[in-house]
């Protein structure tokens, strides 16, 4: 059974959309370019302007390619926990 949770506001649905929308493009290059995978987050999450949706976007590739350089500077200690 799904739980149940409070409804997001726009910011946190935008960056949680934006997150997954990040980390399609960029384990699976499945949007094939950056402008494509920005038109599938406005078509995903409606109502905002295009600066907020490239600035989604970026914050969230960015977020994902700093864990990564963050786990591989550490994959000896996390692996050892």
């Amino acid at each position: 059974m799904k739980k149940e949770t409070k409804p997001k506001s726009p910011e946190e649905a935008l960056f949680a959309t934006a997150y997954d929308v990040a980390r399609r493009f960029s384990a699976f290059d499945e949007y094939g370019s950056q402008e494509k995978a920005i038109k599938a987050l406005q078509r995903r999450c409606k109502g905002l302007n295009t600066e907020q949706y490239q600035d989604a976007f970026t914050r969230s590739l960015n977020m994902i390619a700093e864990a990564e350089v963050f786990v591989k500077e550490n994959i000896d200690t996390l692996w050892n926990r």
